[in-house]
C-alpha cells in the first residue's frame, strides 16, 4: 500500500506556458516538499484532487494559476 512521499511531485516552472490540467488525481508525492509546485507557470487546475502529500500540496511562487470549482488541495498544507 503507498503511503505519504511515495514519489516527489509535478513541476511547473517557467518554460510551462498556458497548461490545462482536469480530472487530475495526485497522491503520494511530496518528497521534495510539493505534490505540485509552480514557478512563474500558468496552470490551469480543474475538478481535480491533491491529497496523501507528506509536505506542501501545492506551492505557488511568483504563479498565477487558475485553481477552477472541484480543484481541492487535500493535503495538510497548501
Amino acid at each position: 500500500m503507498p503511503g505519504e512521499g511515495e514519489w516527489g511531485g509535478i513541476f511547473f516552472g517557467s518554460t510551462s506556458t498556458n497548461d490545462q490540467w482536469s480530472h487530475l488525481i495526485v497522491k503520494y508525492g511530496g518528497v521534495g516538499g510539493y505534490s505540485i509546485g509552480m514557478i512563474t507557470s500558468s496552470l490551469t487546475l480543474s475538478a481535480s484532487t491533491v491529497s496523501d502529500g507528506s509536505r506542501d500540496g501545492i506551492v505557488i511562487q511568483g504563479a498565477s494559476p487558475t485553481l477552477n470549482s472541484g480543484a481541492s488541495p487535500g493535503s495538510s498544507r497548501y
